[in-house]
């Protein structure tokens, strides 16, 4: 599942612990919503930037809630894979990064998987429509950002009109 299908309200996470790859804020909100409710998270991330779009005292406060709510927040560590076994357990496989060669591979126990990782931008009803209408892309369209950015960019484009 991803992060947004829960924050959503598509999916519900019904095991009582979960593993989230991505420590951005869609993964690190994720968490906190799931460790509200009780549930265990461990969310790691490849590189070391944790929630890097927020700004240094609000990701300090975020991040000290989360530590408050148990979560376990891990950088430097790049899924693989993940592996089922007959059971239906599944194992998420994963490596320090850097690589290291040698490294022995991490092996974390999954009940649920959570997928939050970047978004990219969907301008395809913007090109297809522009064979017959004049289309400004504004906000997510052009490249994800936050809600600041579409702002400034639809009063730009309407003062163009």
């Amino acid at each position: 599942m991803t992060a947004y299908d829960l924050l959503d309200g598509r999916v519900e996470v019904a095991t009582p612990s979960a593993f989230i790859v991505g420590a951005g804020t869609a993964g690190l909100e994720t968490a906190e919503y799931l460790a509200r409710r009780g549930v265990r998270c461990t969310v790691v991330k490849r590189r070391p930037e944790i929630a890097g779009k927020l700004d240094p005292l609000a990701r300090a406060l975020f991040l000290r809630r989360l530590e408050d709510l148990g979560v376990d927040v891990r950088t430097g560590v790049e899924v693989v894979r993940f592996e089922t076994d007959e059971e239906g357990k599944t194992t998420v496989i994963a490596r320090t990064y850097p690589h290291q060669e040698g490294a022995p591979e991490l092996r974390f126990p999954a009940e649920t998987v959570i997928i939050a990782l970047g978004l990219r931008a969907d301008h395809s009803l913007a090109d297809a429509l522009a064979d017959r209408y004049e289309v400004h892309m504004i906000g997510d369209c052009v490249e994800p950002r936050d809600a600041l950015d579409a702002v400034r960019e639809g009063f730009e484009v309407g003062l163009k009109l």
